[in-house]
C-alpha cells in the first residue's frame, strides 16, 4: 500500500471513529436533535443532487428544492399529512412554472431532474418514520433508536462483506457498465454480512421478536441496499463525478454514504409497520 493509500485510509478511519458514534447516539436519543439530524442530511444531499445535475447539463433550483425537502420532512415528523400533500403540489406547481421559464430543449429535463430530486432526498424522511413507529404503535420509544442503530450496522455489515468479498474472491461483474468494481460474489457475501448484523442484533435489541423478522429485513438490506449503491453510481457515472462532494474527508458527500439506507429505509419501515407493529 502507498504513503497516499495509508493516508486516505487513516482519514476515513478518523472520520468513521468519530462520525459513527455521533450517528448512532443521535439516533439513540432520537426527538429533535435527530430530527436536525435528518434535515441536514436531506438538505446537502439535495445540493449534491443538484451538482449532479449539473453535471448532466440541466440546471435545477437546489435551494427551493432543498428547503421544500425541509418542509416536508418536517411535516411528516409533526405527522401532518394534509399539509405535506398541499406542499407537494405547490412544489410541483412552482417547477412546472420555472420549468416553462427555460428554453425548450431544457424544460422537460429540469422538471424531470428535480421531481427525481425530491422523490430521492425526502426518503430521508423514512428515518424519522422508523424512529417514530414503535411509540406511535403504543411500545417503548426507544425501540425506534434501536430500530435506526440496528438498519445502520445492517448496512454496513452488508457493505463492508461486500467489499472485502469482492476484493478477495470477486470474478463475476455485477453492472460492470456502471459500477465495473462490484462483483456477484461481492453481493453474496453482503447478504452473508447483513444475515449476520441480523442475528446479532435480535439477540442484543430484539430477542422478544422472531428472528424470522430480523432476517427479512437483512435480506432486504441486501437486496435493496446494494441496488441503491448502483443507483447512485449510475447518477455519478452519468454527471461524470467520482464523488457527489468532498464535505465527509475520505468517504465522499452524504449520498455517498447513505445512498443504501435511503433505498432501504421505505421497505423496512413498511415491513414494521404491517408485520412487526401491526395496529
Amino acid at each position: 500500500m502507498s504513503s497516499l493509500d495509508q493516508k486516505n485510509l487513516l482519514v476515513r478511519v478518523l472520520v468513521a471513529a468519530v462520525g459513527i458514534p455521533l450517528l448512532l447516539f443521535l439516533s439513540v436519543i432520537g426527538h429533535i436533535p435527530f430530527l436536525i439530524l435528518v434535515l441536514l442530511a436531506a438538505f446537502l444531499g439535495m445540493m449534491e443532487f443538484g451538482k449532479i445535475a449539473s453535471g448532466n447539463q440541466v440546471q435545477i433550483p437546489r435551494a427551493f428544492l432543498g428547503i421544500a425537502i425541509l418542509a416536508a420532512i418536517y411535516f411528516t415528523y409533526c405527522n401532518r399529512w394534509e399539509i405535506l400533500i398541499g406542499l407537494c403540489l405547490f412544489v410541483l406547481f412552482a417547477l412546472v412554472v420555472l420549468a416553462l421559464k427555460q428554453p425548450l430543449d431544457q424544460a422537460a429535463k429540469s422538471l424531470a431532474f428535480s421531481v427525481l430530486g425530491v422523490i430521492y432526498l425526502y426518503l430521508f424522511a423514512f428515518w424519522v418514520l422508523i424512529r417514530q413507529l414503535p411509540a406511535v404503535r403504543g411500545y417503548d420509544y426507544g425501540f425506534g433508536g434501536h430500530w435506526m442503530v440496528s438498519l445502520f450496522l445492517m448496512v454496513w455489515s452488508c457493505d463492508t462483506a461486500a467489499y472485502f468479498g469482492g476484493k478477495g474472491l470477486g470474478r463475476h461483474k455485477l453492472a460492470p457498465v456502471i459500477s465495473p468494481n462490484k462483483t456477484k460474489e461481492g453481493a453474496v457475501f453482503g447478504l452473508l454480512g447483513a444475515f449476520f448484523a441480523a442475528i446479532v442484533i435480535h439477540y442484543v435489541f430484539f430477542a422478544n421478536l422472531r428472528l424470522t423478522d430480523l432476517l427479512v429485513i437483512a435480506l432486504l438490506v441486501a437486496i435493496l441496499g446494494q441496488l441503491g449503491d448502483v443507483f447512485e453510481s449510475l447518477l455519478k457515472r452519468s454527471a461524470q463525478l467520482k464523488d457527489t462532494s468532498t464535505l465527509i474527508p475520505g468517504h465522499g458527500g452524504v449520498l455517498d454514504r447513505f445512498d443504501s439506507l435511503l433505498f432501504v429505509s421505505p421497505w423496512v419501515y413498511l415491513y414494521l409497520k404491517w408485520f412487526v407493529y401491526k395496529p
